[in-house]
């Protein structure tokens, strides 16, 4: 039996970067592929009898992990500089605009006409409201370098926002003055120290000499993780401000810290850090989806009653899009606009919520459906921005020919 299971294992895998390296044609995330398989092998287990497991410990684990790998993998790729400053505001504005105001929109039905509690709807539609980077960064590798880069940051942030709302909300019944004062103060705190902590790590990277070191790093970094987590500190944050240390080392190269650390070795241990990072959030992330799709039946995704509420949200998630991407920070509409799937952030929170603030209306097969839907408008997106792309290339090319037959150089 236990060759069998390694046998699967391994299967997975192969399947997985099939699918990762198809999705560059294909443009349809390989773990949305990832999640339909393993919905297909419930079926299959459920036809032959197979004695089902449950699997919300197993996804609680794999996600956190994946949660921590790919925030990693995509602020490893990013640069500070000057010229950054405007992106990292629109970005901004664009996690925190749509989010207060698809909250606003709900709460104002659910609180108005249902009488739920406030706190308790909250916490329930924090989940719809995230993008997932684990879907969106791998996803958006075909497209530009800045278009990539505002999605980085974007979903990054709003992970970070997103997170840090939902466990104020969830573990402190604070008033929205205390809130409002107490949540910046965490934010400022959790900066500093994640500052102290990447500069430690980045010179211990350098240091090390043993060779099993970048495992080690990233078991510091998960401990480091789970224990503000535990303290209810913005975890997410110590995990972006690492990967933005490591890979802007620039930033630091003075004439004294070069006696501390050999920039030239540094330069190389990063290059080695970024590849395993990016194994590792492949590995994690491949099983997080097909264990996703072992644990959910195809009734889930099918239900009429939850589909009212899942369309729903789904129009105001990209009719606020649209509004804030064309009036507010004026970036073009294709690819951006559909570059906001819902899925692992979206659905390791639900899983967090307590049976006792949970809303009988807000059922995993809303949750399941919603985070279906938004990746597929992210492959339709892509499939029509991948045309226009091709479509303009062409063009540029036949002018550039035309020219050269007619003489101009």
């Amino acid at each position: 039996m236990s060759y069998y299971f390694i046998l699967l294992l391994c299967l997975v895998i192969f399947i997985s970067y099939f699918f990762d390296i198809t999705s560059r044609y294909t443009k349809v995330p390989s773990v949305f592929f990832l999640f339909i398989g393993g919905m297909i092998l419930r079926q299959t287990f459920r036809y032959t009898k197979w004695t089902m497991m449950e699997y919300d410990y197993i996804l609680s684990v794999l996600g956190i992990m994946s949660l921590i790998l790919i925030v990693l993998e995509g602020t490893l790729d990013l640069s500070l500089t000057k010229g950054k400053i405007r992106v990292v505001i629109s970005s901004f504005i664009m996690v925190l605009v749509p989010l207060l105001l698809f909250m606003a929109i709900f709460i104002s039905v659910y609180t108005g006409f249902f009488k739920i509690e406030f706190r308790k709807v909250m916490i329930n539609l924090l989940p719809l409201a995230i993008i997932s980077g684990a879907i969106a960064i791998p996803s958006a590798t075909g497209l530009k370098d800045t278009e990539r880069e505002f999605i980085i940051y974007e979903t990054s942030l709003s992970e970070i926002i997103g997170i840090l709302l939902f466990d104020s909300l969830l573990h402190r019944e604070l008033s929205i003055k205390s809130f409002l004062v107490h949540v910046p103060l965490e934010i400022v705190v959790a900066l500093i120290g994640s500052v102290i902590v990447s500069a430690f790590l980045a010179y211990l990277i350098n240091k090390i000499d043993h060779h099993v070191k970048y495992i080690t790093i990233i078991t510091v970094i998960t401990l480091v993780f789970v224990v503000a987590k535990l303290i209810r500190w913005p975890s997410l944050i110590v995990v972006m401000i690492f990967g933005l240390v490591m890979n802007n080392y620039h930033i630091y190269e003075t004439e004294k810290i070069k006696k501390i650390i050999k920039f030239e070795e540094f330069e190389k241990n990063l290059v080695q850090f970024k590849q395993i990072t990016k194994e590792l959030s492949f590995l994690l992330r491949s099983f997080f989806f097909l264990f996703l799709g072992l644990s959910t039946p195809f009734s889930a995704l099918l239900n009429k009653k939850d589909l009212l509420l899942s369309v729903s949200a789904c129009f105001f998630i990209y009719g606020i899009r649209w509004l804030c991407l064309k009036y507010l920070i004026r970036k073009a509409l294709s690819p951006l606009l559909f570059y906001a799937p819902r899925g692992l952030i979206t659905i390791v929170l639900f899983m967090n919520i307590p049976e006792a603030y949970r809303l009988p209306f807000i059922t995993q097969g809303v949750i399941m459906q919603v985070v279906f839907l938004t990746i597929l408008l992210m492959v339709v997106g892509n499939l029509t921005y991948n045309k226009k792309t091709i479509a303009t290339e062409r063009a540029g090319f036949n002018f550039t020919q035309r020219d050269n037959e007619i003489g101009f150089s």
